[in-house]
């Protein structure tokens, strides 16, 4: 049956309410949606090329669930009855609006067009009716219709005409109560990257998975395994982007689904660890997540100083829609899949992980192969595995501290502030026996350095001026055109970052003195 409910007046056999008590007591944005479609241009072209063909045209999907969660969508969903109407009136909006329009073929054929930074997808309607349609998608929240074709026939302005808003199941009782659910078990079987959707959706909207939804889970995981690996990685940033993902991703363990798509995270369950960590591997690494995401509010002494910059470097995307806040918490839950395969005891009963970062790097090729991950993505996520302990083991006491932290910036770049933040929530998700004031007062004062020079010393430590250049130190030196040249002048911006070099003068020198000591033989 479908349920077509209006602004003023609902069938009797579907609520035992009229629509708008319903409306107004979800508080579902009615107006918005109406405002939305009737101010669309492109709507309103399509609705008219419609009614010149005599079919129907619906609007579908999450358009509509965000319009009426008061949000404005920046995506369309329109499904023709008959065959070519898709393509043909895709063509009209193409010549019309002077945009490209590009066929392409999810579950169906699809044109998509993109009209004024609004992306539009047509298709022609698989099903004998648009009820058949709602219930093959994924979820009730995305299956509400509104048929334009009959909205703008009226020919009217405003709110006061009936909105065909059509409900073939739970739609807006489910849109009310805030929850999330399959259309049926089909749904996941017909693709079980829905199943990661589910949680997706839980992080992005707010809202309560269904228990009876999540029943069927365990009997279509294995199909995830075939699914590629670039839907899985949308759908993943989707959730990692957004506040509370450990408590998703968590809650996705408890499923089976994240050791489904990465089988090497599972090694890590109950592998203890030293007197260091409080947490198994596996539990440690889901909190670490949990602990970034507290430190997120930059509140603390190390980070609150530099707030906003933290925050402008985090939601920068290193690929579209990819920011490096998603990207370091997907570091986070790599970051010491090496650790199982490291594990040793020694005889005094102390456990180590030696080497379990650089196995780390090695063991997450093929998952960030899998996920399609861009060439900079890869190269930041090993890059930060594999330093993952250089500022837990800084000694900011140390007298060569402006030396450390000059080759940590020139190894990391601005990198290196990701990797702060990272070590900052590894320290907090570690708190053995062995934890002392110490040890913790240790690891801030190393931060709150790395981050000072970073923001407040850049010219020291990360990016020192020229002094000299390859051509002055080669005829200063008497040295010939090589890569010891690139050497020298790294040296000497060390020697700058430390205030050993100042000059012109004492650069030389300084080169001068290192390759001396470089010639000198090595003692036993």
């Amino acid at each position: 049956m479908i349920r077509r409910a209006t602004f003023f007046q609902c069938r009797q056999d579907v609520y035992t309410t009229n629509a708008y008590d319903i409306l107004h007591r979800v508080m579902l944005d009615l107006a918005n949606l109406d405002k939305l479609i009737r101010d669309d241009v492109v709507f309103k072209t399509i609705a008219d090329e419609a009614s010149v063909h005599k079919i129907r045209v619906y609007l579908v999907g999450g358009f509509i669930r965000d319009a009426l969660l008061g949000l404005s969508p920046k995506d369309a969903d329109l499904m023709f009855e008959g065959n070519g109407y898709a393509e043909s009136i895709g063509r009209v909006l193409s010549d019309g609006f002077n945009a490209k329009l590009i066929r392409f073929e999810k579950h169906m054929v699809v044109y998509r067009i993109i009209i004024r930074g609004k992306q539009y997808d047509l298709a022609d309607l698989k099903e004998s009716s648009i009820s058949q349609d709602q219930l093959r998608r994924d979820f009730t929240i995305n299956s509400l219709a509104v048929e334009l074709s009959e909205l703008f026939g009226t020919g009217s302005v405003g709110i006061l005409p009936a909105l065909p808003l059509i409900d073939a199941s739970t739609s807006i009782e489910d849109l009310e109560k805030r929850i999330i659910r399959i259309n049926s078990r089909d749904v996941l079987r017909d693709d079980p990257l829905r199943i990661v959707r589910l949680f997706r959706f839980e992080s992005q909207l707010g809202f309560t998975v269904d228990p009876a939804s999540l029943e069927p889970v365990p009997e279509f995981l294995n199909g995830l395994k075939e699914i590629s690996g670039e839907r899985v990685r949308d759908e993943l940033f989707q959730i990692l982007k957004r506040p509370k993902a450990a408590d998703v991703l968590e809650k996705m363990d408890r499923y089976g689904i994240i050791t489904t798509l990465f089988p090497l995270l599972d090694e890590l369950r109950e592998i203890s660890q030293n007197e260091y960590h409080h947490l198994d591997v596996f539990n440690h690494t889901i909190d670490t997540i949990r602990q970034f995401e507290r430190i997120l509010n930059f509140d603390d002494d190390a980070t609150s100083p530099f707030k906003d910059e933290l925050g402008r470097m985090l939601v920068e995307a290193i690929v579209p829609d990819r920011p490096r806040l998603a990207l370091l918490k997907l570091t986070l839950l790599f970051h010491d899949i090496g650790k199982p395969r490291t594990r040793t005891v020694r005889q005094d009963g102390k456990i180590q992980f030696i080497g379990h970062d650089k196995l780390g790097v090695e063991l997450i090729e093929p998952y960030l192969e899998y996920l399609k991950l861009s060439r900079r993505e890869k190269s930041y996520i090993n890059m930060l595995i594999e330093g993952h302990l250089r500022p837990g083991f800084m000694d900011p006491a140390s007298p060569t501290i402006s030396s450390t932290i000059f080759r940590y910036y020139d190894h990391f770049g601005e990198w290196g502030v990701d990797l702060v933040l990272m070590s900052i929530a590894d320290r907090l998700a570690a708190q053995g026996e062995k934890v002392s004031e110490d040890v913790i007062k240790q690891h801030y004062v190393a931060v709150s350095m790395l981050l000072d020079a970073y923001f407040n010393k850049n010219k020291i430590f990360v990016r020192p001026p020229d002094i000299i250049d390859g051509y002055e130190l080669m005829r200063a030196l008497d040295l010939r055109p090589g890569k010891r040249i690139g050497i020298l002048l790294k040296i000497i911006k060390e020697g700058q970052a430390s205030g050993v070099v100042r000059d012109k003068k004492s650069a030389i020198e300084y080169a001068r003195r290192f390759m001396e000591e470089s010639s000198k033989p090595q003692k036993d």
